[in-house]
C-alpha cells in the first residue's frame, strides 16, 4: 500500500510519466524524394503530405535541398527527416520568390531587387505554377508504405 501515501505530486508526476510512455500517433516510416521542375531539381520547394482521410495519418512535410532532394518529417515527430505515416496523401509543392520592399537601391550579388521606398510591400511569387500549391488541385498523390519510401516529383512549368 505504499503507492497511496504518494503526495499529490508524486501521483501528477506519475500520470505524466505514464502518459508519455505512450505512442503518440502512428509510426512513421522514411520518406524521400526529388522535386524538379522540367527535369531540372528545384532547390528550397516545401513538399507537404496531406492525408487523404480524415484521422488517418497525419500531415509532414519537407525541404528540397539544392540537388531538389527531401525528406519528409511528420508534423508531430521530433526529429527531422523522420518521416510518415503509412497511407495515401495529396501533395502540394510550394516555392516562393520576391523582392521589393524597403531597401535603398538594389543589393549586389542578391535575387532580390529592393524598391527605394522603404514603406513598398515586398512582392512574393511562386516559382512553380498555382496547380501544385495547393494539395487538392496538384494532381499529386503519394502512398506511403511501411519501411523506405523514395517518391520523386516532376513538376511542368506550363
Amino acid at each position: 500500500m505504499p503507492l497511496l501515501r504518494l503526495p499529490l505530486l508524486g501521483w501528477i508526476a506519475l500520470t505524466l510519466v505514464s502518459v508519455g510512455c505512450g505512442s503518440s500517433g502512428p509510426p512513421v516510416n522514411l520518406v524521400e524524394g526529388k522535386v524538379t521542375m522540367d527535369g531540372t531539381p528545384l532547390a528550397g520547394a516545401t513538399v507537404m503530405f496531406s492525408p487523404t482521410a480524415t484521422g488517418t495519418g497525419r500531415a509532414a512535410a519537407g525541404v528540397t535541398d539544392a540537388s531538389g532532394v527531401y525528406k519528409l518529417t511528420d508534423m508531430a515527430a521530433t526529429a527531422t527527416g523522420g518521416g510518415a505515416a503509412t497511407g495515401d496523401y495529396l501533395v502540394a509543392i510550394t516555392k516562393a520568390e520576391g523582392g521589393g520592399g524597403g531597401g535603398g537601391g538594389e543589393e549586389s550579388g542578391s535575387d532580390y531587387e529592393y524598391d527605394a521606398n522603404p514603406n513598398a510591400p515586398m512582392v512574393m511569387k511562386s516559382a512553380v505554377p498555382d496547380k501544385y500549391t495547393r494539395p487538392e488541385s496538384s494532381g499529386l498523390t503519394a502512398t506511403v508504405a511501411e519501411g523506405k519510401n523514395e517518391i520523386n516529383f516532376d513538376l511542368t512549368s506550363n
